[in-house]
């Protein structure tokens, strides 16, 4: 029987991350380069605690159940999959 459960975010949590991102890409444009924590947090005029804190609700977490084993074989399949592509190029 499964008992997870998905933990979601207030709604107040999730708009003041979307302020972040939104702040985090427009930097990203300016900078050519994903921003780090400090430098949102200076244009935030806000701690760089907080902003990384608030960062860190935005990363993806999978289950401790998932086989990691499916990934690998997935990413091995597209790089045979793009090797034999690039190999027919050159036998042509």
């Amino acid at each position: 029987m499964n008992q997870t459960r998905t933990i979601r975010l207030p709604i107040h949590i999730v708009k003041e991350l979307n302020v972040y991102l939104r702040i985090a890409r427009e930097l990203a444009q300016k900078l050519d380069y994903e921003p780090s924590a400090k430098e949102i947090a200076e244009r935030l005029d806000k701690p760089v605690d907080d902003v990384s804190r608030m960062l860190r609700l935005n990363e993806r977490i999978s289950s401790v159940d998932t086989p990691i084993i499916k990934c690998y074989l997935m990413c091995y399949l597209m790089i045979t999959i793009q090797g034999q592509k690039e190999l027919s190029k050159l036998t042509i």
